[in-house]
């Protein structure tokens, strides 16, 4: 079975390793000498074939496949990833510069798991892409901030400023309540979405 996310942390935090048991057994027989040789070399191929395979679904079961953004998510998971190897767990980490990718890469089947959203992000994205990720861990909410060149505070905002918000739905409602609160935008009243109020101020 795949490790998710949750299983990184807890292994990380708790040293919690898995085991995989390979039993064998041995055959009899009551022929001649000739066949008794030859039983216990089928015997012994099948218990080698049997061992290999067993130590081959072992490995990839050990091995955790996650997408991640550069930072902090790709950050978290290097810093977790020898403690993992020392318990036995292959953590690969692919990182992305995109939030879409990750979660299309889960929805295939390419990776296990992936470290870079809040829920709604994800509600949002299934109700859209008809798929079902479902959440592995909270782990830690992203702080939300205003940047600028050259401004290093909001009253250096001038009017009719150009401002880039996030294209999504759930971050862009974040970022249009950041700028009603800190006085930038005024949202008008009894819109039913941010969606509809975004379109107005349009």
């Amino acid at each position: 079975m795949k490790k998710i996310l949750s299983l990184i942390l807890t292994a990380a935090l708790a040293g919690v390793t898995l085991t995989a048991c390979v039993q064998s057994s041995n055959g009899t027989s009551s022929t001649a000498s000739s066949n008794d040789a030859s039983s216990s070399d089928a015997a012994s191929s099948a218990a080698s074939s049997a061992e290999s395979s067993a130590e081959s679904t072992a490995d990839t079961d050990n091995v955790i496949k996650i997408g991640a953004t550069a930072t902090p998510h790709g950050e978290i998971l290097e810093f977790v990833k020898d403690k993992l190897a020392k318990e036995g767990y292959d953590l690969q980490i692919t990182i992305y510069d995109d939030y879409v990718l990750p979660n299309n890469a889960v929805a295939s089947g390419e990776l296990d798991a992936n470290y870079h959203q809040h829920t709604p992000y994800l509600n949002n994205y299934n109700e859209k892409n008809g798929t079902d990720i479902v959440p592995a861990a909270l782990i830690h909410y992203e702080p939300f901030g205003l940047y600028g060149n050259g401004v290093e505070k909001l009253a250096d905002v001038k009017k009719g400023a150009s401002i880039i918000i996030p294209a999504d739905d759930s971050n862009e409602t974040r970022a249009l309540l950041l700028l009603q609160q800190e006085g930038l935008i005024e949202l008008p009243e009894g819109v039913q979405t941010l969606r509809t109020a975004l379109q107005r101020l349009i």
